[in-house]
Parts: C-alpha cells; structure tokens; sequence
C-alpha cells in the first residue's frame, strides 16, 4: 500500500471536487474572483482627495496673501503702485485700505498723502486714476486731498470720463467745501448728452449730505435738497434719482409723482428694456415710497404683491407692514 507522502508534486494542494468526492463543499470553499474596483469606487482616491489637497494648498496661499496684504502699510503698496508693472492690482487694494480706513474715522498721513498726488499727476490709465482719486477722496489728509481735488475739477481740458471720478473722490470727501463745486457742475453740464456728469454730480451730493447730517450743516443739506428738487425735471435717470434721494435722504415728498409713475411696468419699459432692470428700479420706487410714508399708491404698490421679481415683492412686504403698523399707532 502507497505511503500518502509518496503522491506526486503535481498534485499538491489539489483538492477533489465535489463531483470527484460527493461532498458539497460550504461557502468559505467557494472559489471566489477577484474583480478590479469600479470608476466610483477609485473616485475618492484619484479624484476627491487630490482635489481636498489642492483645495487646502490655495486657502493656504490665500489666508498667507491676505496676511501680507494686511501688514502692509499704504506706504508700501504706494511704493509698489510706482514701481510695479501691474499697477492695478496695488492700487485697488490701496482703495480698499481707503475703505477701510475711512471706517474707522482715520485718514492718510500728509505724507502719504502727498505721495499719492504725485503718483496721481503721473497716471494716465483711467481705470487707474479710478482707484486713486477714490482713495484720495475716501482717506486723503483732509486739505491735501480737497486742494487736489478742486484744483483737478476745476480744469478746463478734463474729459467728462475724469470729471466724474473727480466729482466721486468729492463726494466721498465728507467735506463742506465740495458742495458748492457740485452744484456749479450741475449748472454747468447742461444738454442732453452731459446727463452722466449731472446724475454723477447728484450722486456725490447725496453722499455729502449723509455726511454732514448734524444741525451744524442744515443750511448745506438745504441747498442740496434744493438741487434734488430742481433735478426732478432732468433726464429720466437724473430725475428718478432725485426722486428716491429725496425721499429715502430727506423724507422729502416733492418726487412724489415721479415715484407714482415708477410703479407702472409700461412707463419703465419705455426707458429701460431689461425686465430685471425694470424690477430694480421698481422695488427702489417702493422703498422711497415706503420712506416718505405714502398713502396716494398704496392700492398701486398692492397690486405688485405677486409682482415676478422677487426684490419687488420684498419691498411691497416692507411697504404693507410698515403701513400698517403707522396706521396701528
């Protein structure tokens, strides 16, 4: 009889099937196979992960970017405004420092001030010049900036385009003395093709009369609701503005029936085309309304309850309540 350790190599391991031995063999002797892992179950690992890195790397170098943009003074980033060849990217953060600063009720050095003139007198970029004259306005040493700014304004070459970033930095200036060169521009940019000068000019008054609200200046903020109510016979776009300006800055109802006909969707389409457009200017109406506390449209603004945009809706909400609650009282 055959020693069992005397079988041949080649059939080590082997096992009888079941067929060979009548035994049906249990699941853990099933023969398995092996398969490789789908597209979605290698995602994570090829995909999603790499991506979470990649992610986390650019947060890095932005919160490292903002940390240095944070440090540097305004002297530095005037510095690089001079010496860099993408000067723009520099001067909208010196605008945002500007921002800022304005804020917190601080100011530019004299200085810093005076370098960011002489950086100013050498620009020629407009989108540049942009940025500059805003920070000027916003955070400039107080006499340094309104000299430059009146001075600049008062050329006789600049180009309408300048005239209105000028007009802005004086607005933003918060000063008393740039509402008299406001006005003048007003008077002076008569005709139907200077209606941007006008409604820029407006618009720099009513950043003016926000800043000087106070009974020191009632007299100043007189004079400039003045303008707004003369400027309700503008340009459709001048007038709409003084308009709301009136009503929303100075609970002034003299815009009224301006406001009355910006409730009305075929009056709006007449000027503007875009229904999105048309909304905004339509949910402003309302809120101007809703400031002087008119009763005249409230069956008109009623009717935009189911207005399609929903920023108009809003401000008819705002409207009702805000009525109703006046009535209750």
């Amino acid at each position: 009889m055959a020693d069992p350790q005397d079988q041949s190599p080649g059939a080590e391991g082997r096992r009888a099937s079941s067929a060979e031995t009548g035994v049906e063999r249990g699941p853990e002797e099933q023969p398995t196979s092996v398969s490789s892992p789908s597209f979605f179950e290698n995602l994570p690992q090829f995909v999603i992960f790499p991506l979470v890195v990649v992610l986390i790397a650019v947060l890095i170098i932005v919160f490292f970017r903002a940390s240095v943009e944070e440090s540097r003074s305004v002297s530095d980033i005037l510095t690089e405004i001079q010496t860099s060849w993408r000067k723009d990217q520099p001067a909208f953060a010196l605008a945002l420092r500007a921002g800022e600063l304005e804020e917190e009720g601080k100011k530019f050095t004299a200085e810093d001030t005076r370098h960011l003139i002489r950086i100013l007198h050498d620009t020629r970029e407009s989108n540049l010049r942009t940025f500059l004259i805003e920070a000027l306005g916003r955070a400039g040493e107080e006499s340094l900036a309104l000299e430059e700014l009146l001075r600049s304004i008062g050329k006789k070459d600049v180009t309408d385009g300048e005239r209105v970033n000028i007009m802005r930095g004086l607005g933003l200036s918060g000063s008393p003395r740039a509402v008299e060169p406001l006005i003048e521009e007003i008077a002076g940019a008569r005709g139907p093709d200077r209606w941007e000068v006008r409604l820029h000019a407006l618009i720099s008054l009513a950043n003016l009369a926000h800043a000087l609200r106070g009974g020191e200046h009632d007299e100043l903020r007189g004079t400039i609701r003045t303008t707004f109510r003369e400027s309700l016979l503008d340009e459709w776009t001048v007038s709409w503005n003084a308009a709301i300006t009136l009503a929303t800055d100075f609970d002034d109802a003299s815009g009224e029936r301006v406001l009355h006909r910006m409730l009305e969707r075929e009056y709006l389409g007449r000027y503007v085309k875009s229904i999105d457009d048309q909304a905004v200017w339509l949910a402003r109406a309302v809120e101007a309304l809703t400031s002087i506390s008119d009763e005249g449209a409230r069956d008109q603004i009623k009717s935009l309850e189911n207005d399609p945009s929903a920023k108009v809706r809003n401000a008819v909400f705002k409207y009702l309540k805000h009525m109703k609650a006046r009535n209750a009282s």
